[in-house]
């Protein structure tokens, strides 16, 4: 809206000064005053200067205003993108699902180069399991809508990231969509947490008891409701307590042993073993 305004006054102003400029040209040139319109208009030449320069001064200071306007403008869109870019994940796609920029947040995050992803298809960042999704997102920007919602991309060793996703369809000078503006906030740690969360109100609904502890501290660092109840377990009682003063058969040379073979085997990872309690 700044710029056409600004080309607007600019407009006015080349305008007023060709007239005058004209005029004046013509009234010189016109010494034998062969056109009889300039009788007429000779007489008013000082009047229409001074109104002429009236107008230049007036578009010369509309110009001035505008031009700061645009300038504080820019410098403000300026300052939103590096905030953006410092922020978020910025992705942009052509109308082929081809990735034609990433900003440096994007590449610091998934561990990739520009290099390994300029030119290729957006589809390499997503799990098989999430490619209709991919699809999905695909048509509905291409078709002129928007997404918002939470999706999950993989980086470059493998790892999934997860983020909170605004994708929005990208526009040519024809106003037709010509591809995707995707823009995502990292929430791994929040997703996590939430997971964390959810695994836990699940062993808190067990009726068996469950102890989570460090191997080679035996201090204690989760207690489920159930084990708290029957081992009389407040939260500052539970955490960081050596997991052998909670009951005799935790001390015993049974569950020591079995202890001992999961810490000194790096192949397995759980073990199952009946220790029957007195």
């Amino acid at each position: 809206m700044a710029a056409m305004k600004l080309l607007s006054v600019r407009k006015l102003t080349n305008t007023a000064v060709f007239g005058i400029v004209a005029i004046q040209l013509v009234a010189m040139i016109d010494f034998k005053h062969q056109l009889q319109f300039l009788n007429l208009v000779t007489p008013l030449l000082p009047v229409i200067s001074v109104l002429g320069l009236a107008i230049l001064w007036t578009c010369a200071r509309k110009l001035s205003k505008n031009e700061h306007l645009m300038h504080a403008k820019n410098l403000q869109l300026k300052q939103e993108s590096l905030a953006l870019n410092a922020h978020a994940l910025v992705l942009l796609t052509d109308s082929n699902g081809t990735m034609t920029h990433v900003n440096d947040n994007f590449l610091e995050r998934t561990g990739y180069t520009l290099e390994e992803v300029l030119g290729q298809q957006v589809d390499m960042l997503y799990f098989r399991d999430d490619l209709d999704l991919c699809q999905h997102l695909r048509a509905t920007v291409y078709g002129g809508g928007s997404w918002q919602g939470e999706t999950r991309i993989r980086c470059k060793k493998g790892a999934e990231l997860w983020t909170r996703l605004t994708i929005l369809p990208g526009y040519d000078q024809r106003g037709k969509p010509c591809g995707a503006i995707s823009v995502r906030t990292d929430i791994t740690e929040v997703k996590q947490m939430r997971i964390g969360q959810e695994v836990f109100r699940a062993l808190n609904g067990l009726v068996d008891e469950v102890f989570i502890f460090d191997f080679e501290t035996m201090q204690l660092k989760y207690a489920n409701t159930a084990a708290a109840a029957t081992h009389h377990l407040n939260q500052q009682k539970s955490y960081n307590a050596d997991i052998r003063t909670i009951h005799p058969i935790y001390g015993s040379d049974k569950f020591l042993a079995a202890i001992n073979e999961l810490r000194e085997s790096p192949r397995v990872r759980t073990h199952s073993r009946v220790i029957a309690r007195t």
